[in-house]
């Protein structure tokens, strides 16, 4: 049995790079032989990758480009089934394995629903969106959906059929750190030094995430306690965020490191975890922030916050766009006016291993 997977890119790494690479593994401990197809990479990825898995770098600049490429290694390397997450690169996918002589299973995923993270696209482009969605998505055999709203938003939506669609949460490798070039222990001995609030969040520096909302609602902490707000990630917003705190004269009071390999050291020095996003596919970074044991405020966004909160069981939801509302969140967590026992916290974090949610994909692969 032969697996690929498929990528637009690996690095740098993120929710869904690391939620590859833990399937990969866990098909690779069940004697499944894997390839990676990535559409393009510069970057060293070596260290990031367990040797037995083959990896083909199709050096596509465009997404369109990889049709051919990618037909060709289904002709050649004839995996037993592909799998392959996001939209368009799951529509272009199925082009690329109609038109190939080899035929095999082909399983779709999305970790979006991809009426939000598209609602930028004017009436034509949505249009046409959804008819080239609709169309090529017939060709999978199964989707794979990592929260009931991706389904939902799929089926309303694009007009799918619901008997492909299954839910499955995605699984999270919990954060370890590792030898890195970067240097992150100035922002880490402030951290561990400061006797006030620490607040954390993580996440890639994007529109979705809502940093703004963030700063916003850290800004009525501030007047109030001593505290300090950590956002750790990297992305075309980085520099948009932090001349939005600067601006709101905050910079001072917000560790903002980018990217970091030893993200596990801010989970393990922070008090309480936040996720201010606009919607979210599932929500790896809570699931993280929950094996550390640290308590969770979230934005009731679209996605998977309040399947993994179990609608406040293990977590604050609270409403989106009302920086007021995330601030008394955090305050409930800070203050201990509404707390969540540590063991509680991690044992949640247990149902979305690797081991526990590969095996629902390898059921699916090899029933």
């Amino acid at each position: 049995m032969k697996a690929c997977f498929v990528l637009p890119r690996l690095l740098p790494l993120a929710g869904l790079e690391v939620l590859t690479i833990g399937l990969m593994e866990e098909f690779l401990e069940n004697n499944v032989d894997v390839d990676l197809v990535i559409v393009d990479e510069d970057g060293d990825f070596n260290g990031y990758l367990d040797e037995r898995i083959t990896v083909f770098n199709l050096r596509a600049k465009r997404l369109l480009n990889s049709i051919n490429p990618f037909r060709r290694y289904i002709n050649t390397s004839k995996p037993d089934v592909i799998y392959v997450a996001t939209w368009p690169l799951t529509s272009l996918t199925g082009v690329s394995h109609f038109f190939s002589s080899h035929q095999c299973k082909l399983i779709f995923s999305d970790h979006n629903p991809l009426s939000e993270q598209y609602n930028y696209f004017n009436f034509s482009k949505t249009i046409l969106m959804r008819i080239f969605t609709n169309l090529t998505y017939r060709f999978c055999d199964h989707h794979i959906s990592v929260s009931n709203d991706i389904r939902e938003d799929l089926i309303r939506n694009f007009k799918l059929k619901s008997s492909k669609f299954i839910v499955i949460n995605n699984m999270v490798k919990f954060p370890t750190n590792h030898s890195t070039s970067f240097d992150d222990s100035e922002h880490l001995n402030r951290i561990k030094e400061f006797k006030g609030y620490k607040i954390l969040s993580v996440g890639r520096m994007k529109d979705q995430k809502n940093h703004k909302l963030l700063i916003d609602a850290f800004d009525l902490i501030q007047k109030k306690h001593d505290a300090i707000l950590i956002i750790v990630g990297s992305g075309d917003k980085y520099e948009d965020t932090k001349q939005y705190a600067m601006e709101k004269s905050l910079f001072e009071k917000i560790v903002m490191p980018g990217h970091s390999n030893q993200v596990a050291e801010y989970y393990k020095h922070s008090d309480i975890f936040a996720l201010s996003s606009l919607y979210e596919g599932f929500g790896n970074v809570i699931i993280e922030a929950l094996h550390f044991g640290l308590p969770v405020v979230s934005t009731n966004c679209s996605g998977g916050p309040k399947e993994i909160l179990k609608c406040k069981k293990y977590g604050i939801l609270v409403p989106n766009h009302s920086p007021r509302l995330l601030a008394n969140g955090m305050m409930k967590l800070l203050s201990d006016k509404q707390s969540f026992k540590k063991e509680v916290l991690m044992e949640r974090a247990e149902d979305f291993t690797p081991q526990k949610i590969g095996k629902k994909y390898l059921n699916l692969i090899c029933p």
